[in-house]
C-alpha cells in the first residue's frame, strides 16, 4: 500500500471547507514499464524491519543491477521467498534504474535470515502449473 494512499487515500488532491485546492498529489510520469521476462535483478539489503501482526519484513534497499518488480522471487538461506510488494520514488510498478532506493515486502522470510549489505539475486516467479485437467474426455 503507497504512503500516498495511506496518508491522503486514493484522492488526488486535498481541498479545504471553501474547495480550495490545497495540495494536489502528484504522481512520476510513467516512462514506460519494462519487461521483465526472463530478466534478474540485484537488490543491496539496507535495512531489515517487521511490522506487527504482518507476516512480510520490510526491506529497505538499492537496487543494483537489472529489473525488480513483484511477484519476483529469490532463495536466501534455503528459503524461497516472493516480493510481495514494491515501492520506490516512481511507483509502484517494475523498475529498471541501478541505484534507485526501494521498499520491498518479502513473504517467506523473517528477519534475523538477513543481514545488512547482503546483496540477493531476484528472478521472475515461475507460473503455477495445474495438475488438473483443463477439460473433459468423453469417450462414445
Amino acid at each position: 500500500m503507497s504512503l500516498v494512499n495511506l496518508t491522503f487515500g486514493n484522492s488526488t488532491s486535498i481541498t479545504n471547507s471553501n474547495g480550495t485546492e490545497l495540495i494536489e498529489v502528484s504522481h512520476a510520469a510513467d516512462a514506460g514499464t519494462p519487461t521483465i521476462t526472463g530478466e534478474r535483478g540485484k537488490v543491496k539489503i539496507g535495512r531489515v524491519t517487521e511490522f506487527f501482526g504482518r507476516p512480510e519484513i520490510c526491506i529497505l534497499g538499492e537496487l543494483m543491477e537489472g529489473v525488480i518488480a513483484t511477484n519476483m522471487m529469490a532463495v536466501i538461506n534455503d528459503k524461497r521467498v516472493e516480493v510481495a510488494e514494491l515501492e520506490h520514488k516512481y511507483g509502484t510498478r517494475a523498475l529498471n534504474r541501478p541505484g534507485t532506493k526501494i521498499t520491498l515486502m518479502l513473504v517467506g522470510l523473517k528477519k534475523y535470515d538477513i543481514k545488512q549489505n547482503d546483496v540477493v539475486e531476484f528472478w521472475p516467479a515461475t507460473p503455477k502449473v495445474s495438475n488438473k485437467p483443463k477439460g473433459k474426455l468423453i469417450i462414445c
